[in-house]
């Protein structure tokens, strides 16, 4: 998603400050490692009952263990900064916050490195 596709989720004389969108192939396993082993079981006991008990009721059980893996494993949200508001953009979905929702905001950067993580505290 270029600045030019993030125009249409601006108002009238809005302008971009800032946009990212993390890169899909890395993965934070330190954020999601728990949410991942907890799927891939959920996934397992689902294949083990379907396999050897033939009961189908275990499909749900496959059904939530991939949607815990996948909704993990993507990273497709973009963030956009403006001279008003943050807006975070998923999909067709996004969230708006004006800035004076927002309470506080704080920075980390990863030693050697362009990466980081931004936190907002925000009110609505």
């Amino acid at each position: 998603m270029s600045d030019i596709e993030f125009e249409n989720y601006l108002k009238d004389g809005e302008h971009i400050l800032w946009s990212q969108i993390p890169e899909k192939k890395k993965l934070h396993l330190s954020e999601g490692i728990i949410p991942i082993v907890l799927g891939a079981a959920v996934l397992i006991v689902g294949l083990y009952v379907l396999l050897n008990e033939r009961a189908l009721s275990s499909l749900i059980f496959i059904i939530v263990g991939l949607i815990i893996i996948f909704a993990e494993i993507e990273r497709s949200a973009a963030y956009l900064l403006t001279d008003k508001r943050v807006l975070i953009i998923k999909g067709m979905k996004y969230k708006k916050i004006p800035y004076h929702h927002i309470s506080f905001v704080t920075v980390e950067k990863k030693k050697n490195s362009d990466m980081g993580t931004v936190s907002l505290c925000f009110l609505i």
